[in-house]
C-alpha cells in the first residue's frame, strides 16, 4: 500500500486553499488508476480551523486527518510518516495535484525494480488546471545507489518528486528538520545517502503549482539566508558523522547548495551587505571561497567569477533574470 502525506496550513482560514486541498485529495485515486491500494494522511499543521469539513466529504477513500501543534512542513511531514501504514510513502503539497494514471504506474516499477527509492518528474504551473502530458510512457535508469547518483548529479530539492520506502526511512531514522523552510534540502541528499537502489524515471506525474503567497514565492530573504545556513551545518555534520564511507555525493551537493545560497543573494535588493554578511556566514563554516571542484562547467564558472568584485558583479547581473 501507498502512504500518499499532505501537509496542511491555512492561518488565514482561506476558502481558496481548501478548495487546493480538495484537489489534492481528489488526485490520489485517479493518480494510482487502481493499480495500489492507498491511504491519504491530510496532516493539519496548526490551522486556526482544521479542514475537518474537507476530509469528510471523501468518506468514500481511505483518509485521516491528523491534527498537530504548528511546526512548518518538516513537523507535518514527520507526523504523516509515523501515521503511515503503507510501505512506500509518496508526498504531496496541499496546492498541487497528481495527472491521472502515473503514479500507479511508478509504483509498479518501483516493486518490479525492487527499488528503495523512486523519481519522477513534475510539470511547473503558475496559476490553474494545466494539461496532462502527452505519450507519458516511463521510461526508467537501471537500479545505483543513491550516492553513485548525487556523485554525478545535483539532487533533486523536493521530496514530492518521489516514491520512498518506509523502511528507508525508518531504518535510517531519516526526519525532516522542523521549523525551517528548507526542510527538503537537508532530508533530500540524507535520503539519496542511504538508498542502496535507486531508480529514476521520465515519467512526469505530479502538477508543481507555483501560488503567490505560498512559502515557495514568498521571499522572507533573511528568514531563508539563515535556514540555509542551518542547513549546511547539518549537512557538513551528516558528512563529519559518515567520514569512514564513500561521501562525494554529499560533497558535491553541499558546494551546490553553497553556490544557490550566494546565487539567491544576488538577487536580494540589497544584494551588497547581504552579500558582504552571507560570505562571511559560509566562510565561518569552511565554504567560502566556494571550493572548486568538477562539478559541471556552470559550478565552476561560478566558482570562478566569484574570486573578484568584476566577476561577483557579472554574476549579480546575470542572476537578476531570476528576478519575479
Amino acid at each position: 500500500m501507498i502512504s500518499v502525506i499532505i501537509p496542511y496550513y491555512n492561518p488565514d482560514n482561506d476558502s481558496s486553499l481548501q478548495q487546493l486541498l480538495g484537489r489534492a485529495i481528489s488526485s490520489v485515486a485517479p493518480a494510482t488508476g487502481n493499480k495500489e491500494a492507498f491511504q491519504i494522511l491530510v496532516v493539519d499543521d496548526g490551522s486556526p480551523v482544521p479542514p475537518r469539513d474537507v476530509v469528510s466529504d471523501f468518506r468514500d477513500i481511505r483518509i485521516s486527518l491528523v491534527e498537530i501543534a504548528h511546526g512548518g512542513l518538516g513537523a507535518a511531514r514527520n507526523s504523516g510518516i509515523a501515521k503511515a501504514d503503507g510501505d512506500i510513502i509518496a508526498f504531496i503539497d496541499a496546492d498541487d495535484y497528481y495527472f491521472p494514471d502515473i503514479l500507479g504506474q511508478c509504483v509498479t516499477e518501483m516493486r518490479r525494480t525492487d527499488a528503495d527509492l523512486f523519481s519522477f518528474n513534475l510539470k511547473i504551473c503558475t496559476g490553474g488546471t494545466i494539461r496532462q502530458p502527452q505519450g507519458n510512457r516511463i521510461r526508467i535508469s537501471a537500479p545505483v545507489s543513491g550516492n553513485d547518483y548525487m556523485s554525478r548529479h545535483t539532487p533533486f530539492g523536493s521530496c514530492c518528486r518521489f516514491l520512498i520506502s518506509k523502511e528507508l526511512l525508518t531504518h535510517n531514522n531519516l526526519k525532516f528538520a522542523e521549523n525551517t523552510y528548507m526542510e527538503d534540502e537537508d532530508f533530500t541528499p540524507r535520503l539519496l545517502f542511504f538508498s542502496r537502489r535507486y531508480v529514476q524515471s521520465d515519467a512526469t506525474a505530479y502538477a508543481y503549482c507555483l501560488r503567490d503567497g505560498s512559502i515557495t514565492t514568498s521571499p522572507l530573504y533573511d528568514k531563508r539566508a539563515t535556514d540555509t545556513i542551518n542547513v549546511l551545518k547539518r549537512l557538513l555534520d551528516f558528512r563529519q558523522a559518515h567520514s569512514n564511507e564513500r561521501c562525494d555525493g554529499i560533497d558535491r551537493k553541499i558546494c551546490w547548495l553553497a553556490m544557490d545560497h550566494i546565487r539567491r543573494t544576488l538577487r536580494r535588493p540589497d544584494w551588497q551587505k547581504a552579500f558582504k554578511i552571507q560570505c562571511e556566514a559560509l566562510s565561518a563554516i569552511g565554504l567560502w571561497p566556494l571550493r572548486y571542484a568538477p562539478y559541471g562547467m556552470k559550478y565552476q564558472l561560478f566558482t570562478l567569477l566569484s574570486k573578484c568584485r568584476t566577476g561577483i558583479r557579472l554574476l549579480q547581473i546575470n542572476e537578476r533574470r531570476y528576478i519575479r
